[in-house]
């Protein structure tokens, strides 16, 4: 074993006879290139549908349910303070 080599070179070359190419390495061509920005797009698709529903939820948390029972307790009826004004207390 050389001072500079790796465990994996030593398995490939010695135990398993497989020659290390010195050669400049090819890098092969990526194709549809242009297309890596639908990649994108569809990886954010999520975060959108994500913060929409969020959004939503503290909306419909801060939305204020009007009770019907309570609210037509609250109406003014017409007729009524003068109905309470014939009962004088003193």
């Amino acid at each position: 074993m050389a001072a500079g080599e790796t465990l994996i070179e030593v398995v490939l070359e010695d135990m398993l006879n497989l020659e290390h190419q010195d050669g400049e390495e090819r890098v092969p061509e990526i194709m549809f290139d242009d297309y890596r920005i639908m990649v994108l797009a569809l990886g954010v698709i999520p975060l959108v549908f994500y913060f929409t529903w969020l959004l939503r939820r503290v909306y419909a948390a801060n939305d204020k349910v009007k009770h019907l029972i309570y609210y037509l307790k609250r109406l003014i009826l017409p007729g009524y303070y003068t109905f309470l004004y014939r009962y004088r207390l003193f």
